[in-house]
């Protein structure tokens, strides 16, 4: 091979080279950009609102919905869900407050303290209609059912009750 020969195929190979290192660095940069991985926020959840999720995960119609509880020494508040296949919720739906209550005793009575405030939600949703049924007490009033010194009646006339209507997009 002559000397002219040889400097050629140098310079082809450095020429080679270069556009195997552009091709290279147009891929890296066309890459979306990796973000660093971050690890999920451990949530505490506190034994009592454990035995409520437990609670109505097995209680039908709750069952089928995704409960929410926030249980602190000041507030509990518990929000359900029931779905329906009528168009509209039956209003009896109403009394899934006095189950939600009853469930709220029964942890009540296991060791968990009530709060100061009992806020529970039942969202009854039907096919047109979604009724929303919002029962707000004392807990010191619910403590007082639970030992008898109040009926039921007299524990319904002390709640701050509120029911709303909402109809579905059209």
């Amino acid at each position: 091979m002559t000397r002219r020969q040889k400097l050629i195929l140098i310079i082809l190979g450095i020429l080679d080279v270069a556009v195997i290192a552009l091709l290279g660095s147009a891929v890296v940069r066309s890459l979306p950009p990796t973000t660093p991985t971050v690890s999920p926020i451990a949530v505490q959840i506190s034994p009592c609102e454990q035995k409520m999720l437990e609670t109505f995960s097995t209680t039908p119609p709750f069952a089928d919905g995704v409960p929410t509880v926030a249980w602190s020494n000041k507030q509990l508040h518990l929000s359900l869900h029931v779905a329906y296949k009528e168009s509209v919720p039956p209003e009896d739906s109403a009394q899934y407050l006095w189950t939600a209550l009853d469930s709220v005793a029964e942890i009540a009575q296991k060791g968990c303290a009530l709060p100061e405030n009992v806020t529970i939600s039942i969202i009854a949703q039907g096919e047109v209609e979604t009724h929303q049924f919002l029962v707000q007490l004392a807990g010191s009033d619910i403590k007082d059912w639970l030992t008898g010194a109040l009926s039921d009646e007299a524990l319904a006339a002390l709640a701050h009750y509120r029911q709303t209507t909402q109809a579905a997009p059209q």
